[in-house]
C-alpha cells in the first residue's frame, strides 16, 4: 500500500450474474455482481469514507444530492421535490412539470427532442438553428 500499488490478488473478482426479473433467457435482465477480496472491500469501505466525509464537510456535496449517500433514498428526494412543488403551488405560483425516465441512451434521446423542437417550430413558423 505504501508504494500506491494494489496487489493483484484484489485486482481479480469473480463476476456472478444475478437474475433481476422478466424472461431468464434475456442477457438484460441480469445484473453483474463482483466478488472480490473481503481485504479489498473494507480498505474500499474505509477510502470510501473518508473521501465522502471530507467532501460533505468542505462542502463540495450539496445537500440536494440524495443519491449514493447514507440515509438518503430516490424516495427522500422525491418527498423533497414534492414538499418544494406543494410550497410554490401554495404560494400560487402555476407549475408545469415533466418527468422523464431516461432508459435509453442519452444521444438518442436528445436527437428526438431535436427533431421535435424543429417540428415544433416549422409549424409554428419560427426559425430555430438546430
Amino acid at each position: 500500500m505504501r508504494e500506491g500499488e494494489v496487489p493483484n490478488d484484489w485486482r481479480d473478482a469473480i463476476v456472478c450474474p444475478i437474475f433481476k426479473s422478466g424472461s431468464r433467457a434475456t442477457p438484460g435482465n441480469y445484473r453483474p455482481v463482483s466478488l472480490t477480496c473481503v481485504l479489498c472491500k473494507i480498505l474500499e469501505s474505509i477510502i470510501r469514507d473518508g473521501l465522502v466525509g471530507y467532501l460533505e464537510g468542505a462542502g463540495f456535496i450539496r445537500d440536494t444530492q440524495h443519491g449514493f449517500r447514507k440515509g438518503r433514498l430516490c424516495l427522500s428526494n422525491l418527498l423533497s421535490f414534492l414538499d418544494y412543488v406543494t410550497g410554490l403551488v401554495d404560494k400560487g405560483y402555476s407549475l408545469d412539470i415533466i418527468y422523464s425516465y431516461l432508459k435509453r441512451p442519452l444521444k438518442r434521446l436528445l436527437n428526438k427532442l431535436k427533431h421535435i423542437v424543429y417540428v415544433v417550430s416549422c409549424m409554428l413558423g419560427l426559425q430555430i438553428g438546430l
